[in-house]
């Protein structure tokens, strides 16, 4: 019976092992952003966060972005506002990851969301709202 219990605990200890770093994951996620944004132009989230491992950012935004027109997202460095992540169009509701560059992606740094709006959509400003992880 000893050691069935000491497997039983094994499994579970492997099993959060396994699973932890995904919810980890979506907890940072979890943080909100809001971004006005003007076709020509770009903005920033508002405030910087702290990266707390070497994965990509993650974005997801849940209005703003309809009707055709598409929103640009990328990673900046808060000291300085240098590029951490190449940028990435956004024209739905729904989750997309931002690769660092190769060795940018530094736990404990700060980092902000930028946003842009390419000139000559069929709107020229969006509010978007949504959530990310450095």
């Amino acid at each position: 019976m000893k050691n069935k219990s000491k497997l039983i605990f094994l499994f579970i200890l492997s099993l959060t092992g396994i699973f932890m770093p995904g919810e980890e994951v979506l907890a940072q996620d979890r943080t909100p952003f809001t971004v006005n944004v003007t076709a020509g132009g770009y903005r920033d989230s508002g405030g910087y966060r702290k990266k707390y491992d070497y994965a990509s950012a993650a974005v997801t935004p849940n209005s703003g972005i309809y009707g055709g027109i598409y929103v640009t997202f990328r990673v900046r460095f808060a000291t300085g506002g240098g590029i951490a992540t190449d940028y990435r169009d956004y024209s739905g509701h729904y989750r997309q990851y931002l690769p660092y560059y190769s060795g940018l992606a530094i736990a404990g740094e700060d980092y902000y969301l930028a946003a842009s709006m390419d000139a000559g959509q069929s709107r020229n400003s969006a509010t978007v709202k949504g959530y990310w992880a450095p």
